[in-house]
């Protein structure tokens, strides 16, 4: 099956986009009864901006239902559901900071400059690096009814783990997000929880964590997340 969005070929038993991190789920597959409350915006959240509340997606009702749908502990999603709102508080006074040779401020990340090397192992391990993460958008323009395509480059952080408290803790770093995906591994059905650093905040974790990573192809993709997005967090496709 292809993603939906980003048309990348979706390995067999994922229900998520490994490229884009897109939903791929068909629809019929949530029962009409299953009509979940979701995390809702509370006024100081509704002031956050565009790029924020993208990043830091509000639980939606079928979110929550196909997460109940696939196993996911209920205490598992609470906690989920704290964590967001702890990443959305963070979110809003975190430091940003200029860093050397770099064209854009950063978000400062105290918890991976004091414990860098540590951080460096989980993703040694258990993480991934993306430096080239194609990212499209599609909007209508007014003149002459045309279509735009936007595409660009984005760099990606990812961490995975069949633990939720190890995951929660990769995230904290960060101050990103968890969630939950489905997977089909030998025949056996698991949940995995993954957690995804893009852009500005991507290049800050490969910017503190490369001189610690011992695995080469991933200090490779660190160093070439350095050097591709010195300028600018983004870069269009050439």
């Amino acid at each position: 099956m292809k993603c939906t969005v980003c048309c990348y070929e979706i390995p067999s038993g994922s229900d998520f986009c490994p490229i884009c991190g897109a939903w791929n789920i068909p629809e019929n597959v949530l029962p009409a009864r299953e009509q979940f409350e979701a995390v809702t915006l509370n006024q100081n959240e509704a002031s956050l901006s565009p790029q924020e509340l993208e990043e830091v997606e509000v639980l939606r009702p079928d979110v929550l239902a196909r997460w109940r749908i696939w196993g996911v502990p209920e205490a598992t999603i609470e906690a989920i559901i704290r964590q967001r709102r702890w990443v959305l508080e963070q979110r809003r006074v975190e430091e940003r900071i200029t860093v050397p040779n770099f064209a854009y401020m950063m978000p400062r990340l105290e918890p991976i400059e004091m414990e860098s090397w540590g951080f460096s192992k989980a993703i040694d391990t258990d993480g991934y690096i993306r430096p080239r993460v194609r990212t499209t958008r599609d909007k209508i323009g007014r003149i002459d009814r045309a279509i735009y395509r936007y595409e660009w480059y984005e760099p990606m952080v990812g961490f995975a783990s069949t633990s939720y408290p190890l995951a929660e803790e990769i995230a904290n770093m960060m101050k990103i997000t968890v969630g939950a995906e489905r997977m089909v591994r030998e025949g056996r059905t698991i949940i995995l929880y993954r957690t995804r650093a893009w852009t500005s905040r991507a290049v800050r974790v490969c910017q503190l964590i490369e001189p610690h990573l011992t695995v080469a192809k991933k200090r490779e993709r660190a160093n070439e997340v350095l050097t591709t997005y010195r300028d600018r967090p983004t870069k269009p496709i050439e």
